[in-house]
Protein backbone atom coordinates (compact mmCIF):
# COMPACT_ATOMS: atom_id res chain seq x y z
CA UNK A 1 0.00 0.00 0.00
CA UNK A 2 1.52 3.25 -0.90
CA UNK A 3 1.63 6.53 1.59
CA UNK A 4 -1.06 8.40 -0.54
CA UNK A 5 -3.32 5.24 -0.21
CA UNK A 6 -2.63 4.54 3.29
CA UNK A 7 -3.38 8.24 3.98
CA UNK A 8 -6.71 8.21 2.64
CA UNK A 9 -7.39 4.42 4.07
CA UNK A 10 -7.18 6.67 7.83
CA UNK A 11 -9.08 9.39 6.99
CA UNK A 12 -11.74 7.26 5.69
CA UNK A 13 -11.88 5.03 8.69
CA UNK A 14 -11.98 7.67 11.17
CA UNK A 15 -15.32 7.91 11.56
CA UNK A 16 -15.72 4.22 12.73
CA UNK A 17 -12.84 4.80 15.59
CA UNK A 18 -14.39 8.62 16.53
CA UNK A 19 -17.63 6.55 17.14
CA UNK A 20 -16.40 3.82 19.47
CA UNK A 21 -14.21 6.02 21.35
CA UNK A 22 -16.56 9.07 21.98
CA UNK A 23 -19.49 6.21 22.98
CA UNK A 24 -16.77 4.58 25.46
CA UNK A 25 -16.09 8.12 27.08
CA UNK A 26 -18.85 8.84 27.84
CA UNK A 27 -20.91 8.79 30.85
CA UNK A 28 -23.53 5.88 30.37
CA UNK A 29 -26.69 8.60 30.14
CA UNK A 30 -24.58 10.90 28.06
CA UNK A 31 -24.13 7.88 25.52
CA UNK A 32 -26.91 8.04 23.01
CA UNK A 33 -26.19 11.82 22.76
CA UNK A 34 -23.12 10.70 22.25
CA UNK A 35 -23.76 8.26 19.79
CA UNK A 36 -26.02 9.84 17.61
CA UNK A 37 -24.07 13.39 17.59
CA UNK A 38 -21.01 11.21 16.28
CA UNK A 39 -22.84 9.79 13.84
CA UNK A 40 -24.12 12.68 12.42
CA UNK A 41 -20.88 14.81 11.97
CA UNK A 42 -18.94 11.80 10.63
CA UNK A 43 -21.93 10.96 7.49
CA UNK A 44 -22.28 14.70 7.77
CA UNK A 45 -26.60 13.77 8.15
CA UNK A 46 -29.03 16.08 9.06
CA UNK A 47 -30.27 14.10 11.80
CA UNK A 48 -29.74 11.24 14.15
CA UNK A 49 -31.75 9.49 16.43
CA UNK A 50 -30.91 6.12 18.74
CA UNK A 51 -33.90 3.71 19.78
CA UNK A 52 -34.83 1.21 21.87
CA UNK A 53 -36.84 -1.83 20.38
CA UNK A 54 -38.38 -0.25 17.77
CA UNK A 55 -40.31 -3.20 16.07
CA UNK A 56 -42.41 -3.62 19.62
CA UNK A 57 -44.99 -1.83 21.49
CA UNK A 58 -41.85 -0.70 23.75
CA UNK A 59 -40.25 1.45 21.38
CA UNK A 60 -37.86 4.25 23.34
CA UNK A 61 -36.24 6.98 21.68
CA UNK A 62 -33.45 7.58 23.38
CA UNK A 63 -32.12 10.55 21.71
CA UNK A 64 -32.83 12.87 18.57
CA UNK A 65 -29.75 15.52 17.68
CA UNK A 66 -32.01 17.79 15.79
CA UNK A 67 -36.04 18.47 14.93
CA UNK A 68 -35.60 17.48 11.69
CA UNK A 69 -34.75 13.68 12.69
CA UNK A 70 -37.52 13.69 15.90
CA UNK A 71 -40.17 14.62 13.46
CA UNK A 72 -38.27 12.01 10.83
CA UNK A 73 -38.86 9.03 13.34
CA UNK A 74 -42.13 10.44 14.94
CA UNK A 75 -43.70 9.62 11.25
CA UNK A 76 -42.11 6.22 11.48
CA UNK A 77 -43.87 5.40 15.16
CA UNK A 78 -46.97 7.24 13.51
CA UNK A 79 -47.10 4.25 10.63
CA UNK A 80 -45.36 1.41 13.24
CA UNK A 81 -43.38 0.69 10.23
CA UNK A 82 -40.17 2.16 7.96
CA UNK A 83 -36.47 1.73 8.16
CA UNK A 84 -36.09 2.09 11.87
CA UNK A 85 -38.76 -0.72 12.56
CA UNK A 86 -37.47 -3.20 9.74
CA UNK A 87 -34.09 -2.61 11.15
CA UNK A 88 -34.81 -4.08 14.62
CA UNK A 89 -37.13 -6.18 13.07
CA UNK A 90 -34.77 -8.02 10.55
CA UNK A 91 -31.68 -7.28 12.46
CA UNK A 92 -29.83 -5.90 9.48
CA UNK A 93 -28.56 -2.65 7.85
CA UNK A 94 -32.05 -0.80 6.12
CA UNK A 95 -30.84 1.96 3.45
CA UNK A 96 -33.68 3.79 1.53
CA UNK A 97 -31.05 5.93 -0.89
CA UNK A 98 -34.62 8.29 -1.90
CA UNK A 99 -37.56 8.30 0.38
CA UNK A 100 -39.36 10.64 -1.91
CA UNK A 101 -38.33 8.79 -5.02
CA UNK A 102 -36.99 5.21 -5.19
CA UNK A 103 -39.47 2.26 -4.81
CA UNK A 104 -39.45 0.18 -1.23
CA UNK A 105 -42.28 -1.29 0.35
CA UNK A 106 -43.33 2.18 2.89
CA UNK A 107 -42.60 4.52 -0.17
CA UNK A 108 -46.01 6.08 -0.57
CA UNK A 109 -46.81 6.84 3.19
CA UNK A 110 -42.94 6.88 4.36
CA UNK A 111 -42.88 10.12 2.29
CA UNK A 112 -45.95 11.53 3.71
CA UNK A 113 -44.78 10.63 7.06
CA UNK A 114 -41.15 11.96 6.45
CA UNK A 115 -41.69 15.31 4.63
CA UNK A 116 -38.30 16.72 3.52
CA UNK A 117 -36.39 13.70 4.21
CA UNK A 118 -34.71 11.92 1.35
CA UNK A 119 -31.88 9.30 2.67
CA UNK A 120 -32.00 7.09 5.41
CA UNK A 121 -29.91 4.63 6.93
CA UNK A 122 -30.79 2.46 10.00
CA UNK A 123 -28.23 0.39 11.61
CA UNK A 124 -29.21 -1.91 14.45
CA UNK A 125 -26.80 -2.11 17.80
CA UNK A 126 -26.04 -5.43 19.85
CA UNK A 127 -26.91 -8.74 18.91
CA UNK A 128 -27.21 -9.57 14.86
CA UNK A 129 -30.85 -11.75 15.51
CA UNK A 130 -32.32 -9.55 18.52
CA UNK A 131 -30.88 -6.11 18.13
CA UNK A 132 -31.94 -3.67 21.24
CA UNK A 133 -31.35 -0.65 19.49
CA UNK A 134 -31.25 0.95 16.07
CA UNK A 135 -29.05 4.00 15.01
CA UNK A 136 -30.92 5.84 12.17
CA UNK A 137 -29.64 8.79 10.06
CA UNK A 138 -31.92 11.30 8.18
CA UNK A 139 -30.66 13.45 5.23
CA UNK A 140 -32.66 15.91 3.36
CA UNK A 141 -30.99 15.26 0.15
CA UNK A 142 -30.96 11.76 -2.22
CA UNK A 143 -28.57 9.34 -2.46
CA UNK A 144 -26.64 10.56 0.42
CA UNK A 145 -24.44 8.18 1.17
CA UNK A 146 -21.30 6.21 -1.10
CA UNK A 147 -21.23 2.62 -0.30
CA UNK A 148 -18.20 2.82 1.54
CA UNK A 149 -19.23 5.28 4.04
CA UNK A 150 -22.63 2.60 4.35
CA UNK A 151 -19.57 -0.02 5.36
CA UNK A 152 -17.93 2.54 7.93
CA UNK A 153 -21.32 2.96 9.50
CA UNK A 154 -21.86 -0.53 10.01
CA UNK A 155 -18.03 -1.19 11.63
CA UNK A 156 -18.47 2.16 13.79
CA UNK A 157 -22.10 0.70 15.29
CA UNK A 158 -20.57 -2.99 15.97
CA UNK A 159 -17.79 -1.39 17.86
CA UNK A 160 -20.47 0.96 19.80
CA UNK A 161 -23.02 -1.93 20.44
CA UNK A 162 -21.37 -2.89 23.30
CA UNK A 163 -20.31 0.53 25.22
CA UNK A 164 -23.86 1.50 24.41
CA UNK A 165 -25.66 -1.58 25.55
CA UNK A 166 -23.80 -1.70 29.25
CA UNK A 167 -24.73 2.27 29.27
CA UNK A 168 -28.25 1.27 29.06
CA UNK A 169 -27.85 -1.93 31.55
CA UNK A 170 -26.16 1.18 33.96
CA UNK A 171 -29.45 2.80 33.41
CA UNK A 172 -31.73 0.16 34.02
CA UNK A 173 -29.67 -0.78 37.18
CA UNK A 174 -30.01 3.09 38.38
CA UNK A 175 -33.33 3.68 37.23
CA UNK A 176 -34.56 0.73 39.30
CA UNK A 177 -35.98 -1.20 36.73
CA UNK A 178 -37.97 2.00 35.68
CA UNK A 179 -35.87 2.59 32.54
CA UNK A 180 -34.30 5.24 29.98
CA UNK A 181 -35.69 8.08 30.25
CA UNK A 182 -38.26 8.60 27.54
CA UNK A 183 -38.57 11.35 25.13
CA UNK A 184 -41.62 14.09 25.59
CA UNK A 185 -43.32 12.68 22.52
CA UNK A 186 -43.05 9.12 23.59
CA UNK A 187 -43.82 9.51 26.76
CA UNK A 188 -47.23 11.18 25.92
CA UNK A 189 -48.11 8.47 23.42
CA UNK A 190 -47.02 5.90 26.23
CA UNK A 191 -49.53 7.42 28.27
CA UNK A 192 -52.36 7.69 25.67
CA UNK A 193 -51.99 3.78 24.79
CA UNK A 194 -52.23 3.03 28.66
CA UNK A 195 -55.01 5.20 29.16
CA UNK A 196 -57.17 3.97 25.78
CA UNK A 197 -56.14 0.41 27.04
CA UNK A 198 -57.22 0.10 30.66
CA UNK A 199 -60.48 2.06 29.31
CA UNK A 200 -60.87 -0.73 26.03
CA UNK A 201 -59.71 -3.92 28.11
CA UNK A 202 -56.96 -4.66 25.26
CA UNK A 203 -53.66 -5.20 25.10
CA UNK A 204 -51.42 -1.89 24.77
CA UNK A 205 -50.34 -2.82 21.03
CA UNK A 206 -54.18 -2.76 20.03
CA UNK A 207 -54.09 0.82 22.11
CA UNK A 208 -51.27 1.90 19.65
CA UNK A 209 -53.08 0.47 16.52
CA UNK A 210 -56.14 2.64 17.42
CA UNK A 211 -54.67 5.90 18.19
CA UNK A 212 -52.71 5.05 14.96
CA UNK A 213 -56.24 5.08 12.63
CA UNK A 214 -57.16 7.90 14.80
CA UNK A 215 -53.96 10.24 13.76
CA UNK A 216 -54.58 8.45 10.17
CA UNK A 217 -58.38 10.21 10.13
CA UNK A 218 -57.49 13.24 11.82
CA UNK A 219 -54.20 13.84 9.62
CA UNK A 220 -51.79 14.03 13.02
CA UNK A 221 -48.82 12.46 14.12
CA UNK A 222 -49.04 9.85 16.85
CA UNK A 223 -47.67 12.44 19.44
CA UNK A 224 -50.58 15.06 18.67
CA UNK A 225 -53.54 12.13 18.32
CA UNK A 226 -52.37 11.00 21.90
CA UNK A 227 -52.33 14.74 23.37
CA UNK A 228 -55.56 15.40 21.85
CA UNK A 229 -56.46 12.10 23.79
CA UNK A 230 -55.14 13.20 27.36
CA UNK A 231 -56.36 16.82 26.71
CA UNK A 232 -59.75 16.45 25.03
CA UNK A 233 -60.62 20.37 25.62
CA UNK A 234 -57.67 20.91 22.95
CA UNK A 235 -59.48 18.67 20.27
CA UNK A 236 -61.48 21.14 18.17
CA UNK A 237 -63.26 17.35 16.30
CA UNK A 238 -66.08 16.73 19.37
CA UNK A 239 -64.74 12.82 18.71
CA UNK A 240 -63.83 12.68 22.49
CA UNK A 241 -66.01 12.93 25.09
CA UNK A 242 -65.16 15.47 28.41
CA UNK A 243 -64.34 12.88 30.38
CA UNK A 244 -61.52 11.90 28.24
CA UNK A 245 -63.44 8.86 26.88
CA UNK A 246 -63.22 7.73 23.41
CA UNK A 247 -66.83 6.92 21.79
CA UNK A 248 -67.70 3.29 21.21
Amino acid sequence: MTTAEREQAQEQSWPVHQVAACVAAAAPRERPARLCETFQRALGADGATVSLQPHTERWQLLHATTEFALHSEEGQFTLGDGPTVTASADGRTVLVPDVQGDVWQLTAPLAQRLPGVRTVLAQPLGLRRAPLGVITVYFGRPHALAPEQVAYAQRAAQLAAVPFLQAQEAVLAEDNGIGPELVESWTTVYRAAGMLAAQLGCPVHDALDLLRARSFTQSQSLPEAAADLLHPRNCPDGNVDPDGKVPA
